[in-house]
């Protein structure tokens, strides 16, 4: 808890909103969870973290180049079957 208020408060100091703050928490949660389904979906040790630059970061665990091109596959087909069943929103949201 200290460290969250330490941090809003830097933040406040350089002049960020403290909504900004919640919504980039709201945001991180649900990374957090994307990266927590993924992972539950492909027995795998995968990641989702916030970066610096105000995008995220996908850490994958792996044991050799075989595995990795294997589970790099299957994620990509999860986020296909995600997309598609969050909606048109999400479907139609342009690639960065």
């Amino acid at each position: 808890m200290q460290g969250a208020c330490r941090s809003l408060r830097r933040r406040a100091a350089r002049g960020a909103q403290p909504g900004k703050a919640a919504e980039r928490a709201e945001i991180d949660q649900q990374a957090r969870w994307l990266g927590r389904q993924i992972a539950e979906e492909l027995g795998e040790r995968i990641a989702i973290r916030a970066a610096g630059n105000g995008g995220y970061t996908l850490q994958v665990g792996f044991d050799d180049l075989a595995k990795l091109e294997e589970t790099l596959e299957r994620v990509r087909e999860l986020v296909g079957r995600m997309r598609a069943a969050a909606g048109p929103r999400a479907r139609h949201a342009t690639k960065p």
